[in-house]
Parts: C-alpha cells; structure tokens; sequence
C-alpha cells in the first residue's frame, strides 16, 4: 500500500486553539487525520535527544522516532484530498519549516496565533492543570526562563519564547511561498467561527459545509479547584497513556475525552494575570508582535501595550 505523504501542517500555536481547528477539520470527508493528533517528528533528531528538564523524556517516548514510524501513521488515508497532521510546537523550534519544506515542498501550512501574554499564561496554566509545572507561581517561571535556565530544557517549556511569533514565522515565510500558508487569529477562531472557518476551507480547497458546524472549547487550562482529586485524576491518565495506550482510541477513550472536557470546563479555575507581570510581558513581546504584523498583515493592535 502506497503511504500518502501529509500536505497539511497545523504549526501551532500551543494553546491558541488548534485542538478546535483539528476537531472541526476531522468532520470533512475531504481530510485525513491520523489518530496521533500531534507527533511532533520533524522537532528534533530523537537518536541525539538534547533536553533535559523535568519530564522531557516521558514527553517526548510516545512520539514516531523514524520516518518509518511517522509514515505509518497515514497508512490509512485513502483518497482524502487532506492529509494532515497539528503538531503545536513546529512553530517555534527552529529549522522545523526546512525538514518539512524538504519532505513535502507543496504543503500547506496553517498557524494559529493569540495574544502572547495571554498564551503564555494559559500555556502556564495548561502545565499546572497536567501536573508538569516546576512551579505553580507565574513570575518565577518566567524568571527562570529570562535567566537562561530553561535553555536546556523541552521547548514546550519555555512560556516566553514560544509567543514569539514573529521570529517564527519568518522562517516558514523564508521557506514556503506565501499561498502556501495560513495564519489565523485565535480571536476570530473564537469570536467569529463560520466566517474564519470558511476562510480555511477555502485556502485548503474543500467543501466549507462544514463551516456550519459549532465549534467547542477544548483543552481548557486552570489550577484545579479540588486537588486531592485532580491528582488522582491525572495518575489514571499517566496509566492509561503508559499502559494501556490503545484504550485513548476505542469507544471507551472518546467517552474519557468527553469527561476531560466537562471537567475541565468545570473545575478548574483561573486566576487572573497580575497587572505588573502582564505589563512586563506585553514589553517583551513589543517587537516581535510588530514584525508579526508586517509579515503577516494582521491587525495586531489589540496586543499593543496600551
């Protein structure tokens, strides 16, 4: 059987919505996905595996190591017009858009960007919610990421760096003709669906029927509201994931993702940024949010410091 190549790379961002672009994507007939929504292959060389924060190596073992594993995972696509795969941190670790450029040149590419700060907090908040955070305070993560600390760490750790869209993106741009790349605003993902959810049907050419369809909040991030049990909670899914990973794709495992949803939209709470440390971040970010505009030609104004 001959293995479609995927000519669709959702980029990222972390936490601005991709799972909801998968989700929705996976309802036309006209697209592929594989059951590994994100298998990150094209990040890193796993035979030199260079990082080494806390839990990097549990991370990182359930993803495809070689390109026979990769391929694999589109041995059932068919003739979908859309073969894809969203891989969230392609974005922001470096030389990623050449190994995809070299593998499959006429790829399309699709990037889902949001207001750095608040990325980066729900992103911050996403690792407390799976009990992957180092620390539960905010401003001592990105201390530590300032200092350099971080370097040698995973790149889905490292909250700052990841919101530098600019920086990112100039490398796909530098690599891809710009018809071949889409960049949508998690604002409009949100506030207005139907109409940027056209928009991606017709850049990737395929029945915008679906657009129809309501889009649903997933992955939702927060501090857990009853610990003792969110603990317990997050040690069945380590089972499961470590275990018993075919269980994630039977009738069982949807109806576990659907409790995921409902409790995370339920009890997990959210504080609220901090007007300093917000105000800190919206100074870093300054420039790179206007090289973000002048590549992409979004109105970012929203995201300026005000």
């Amino acid at each position: 059987m001959k293995i479609r190549k995927p000519n669709l790379f959702i980029i990222g961002s972390v936490k601005c919505g991709t799972t909801s672009l998968f989700n929705f994507l996976q309802e036309s007939e006209d697209v592929f996905f594989p059951k590994q929504k994100e298998p990150h292959f094209f990040i890193q060389n796993f035979q030199c595996f260079p990082f080494s924060g806390p839990d990097d190596l549990c991370f990182y073992e359930r993803y495809a190591k070689n390109i026979e594993e990769y391929e694999k995972l589109f041995l059932n696509a068919g003739n979908n017009k859309i073969v894809g795969e969203a891989s969230t941190m392609y974005l922001s670790v470096p030389s990623t858009a050449h190994r995809i450029k070299e593998y499959n040149p006429e790829a399309k590419i699709i990037a889902v960007i949001r207001d750095p700060v608040s990325r980066a907090y729900s992103h911050f908040l996403h690792h407390v919610r799976d009990g992957t955070a180092f620390t539960k305070d905010f401003s001592k993560w990105i201390e530590m990421e300032e200092s350099g600390k971080l370097n040698d760490w995973a790149p889905h750790r490292r909250l700052i760096e990841i919101g530098m869209y600019g920086k990112h993106l100039r490398q796909y741009f530098d690599c891809f003709d710009r018809t071949q790349i889409l960049v949508i605003k998690f604002d409009d993902l949100i506030g207005s669906p139907s109409s940027t959810l056209i928009n991606v049907c017709e850049f990737l050419n395929i029945s915008s029927k679906i657009a129809r369809i309501k889009l649903q909040k997933h992955n939702a991030s927060g501090m857990p509201t009853n610990p003792a049990f969110h603990n317990a909670y997050l040690g069945s899914l380590r089972f499961i994931r470590r275990n018993l990973p075919w269980l994630s794709y039977s009738p069982l495992g949807k109806l576990r993702k659907k409790f995921d949803q409902y409790y995370r939209n339920k009890f997990l709470s959210k504080p609220v940024l901090q007007g300093e440390l917000k105000s800190k971040l919206a100074e870093i970010y300054s420039h790179d949010i206007d090289i973000t505009e002048s590549i992409t030609g979004l109105d970012l104004s929203n995201w300026k410091i005000k």
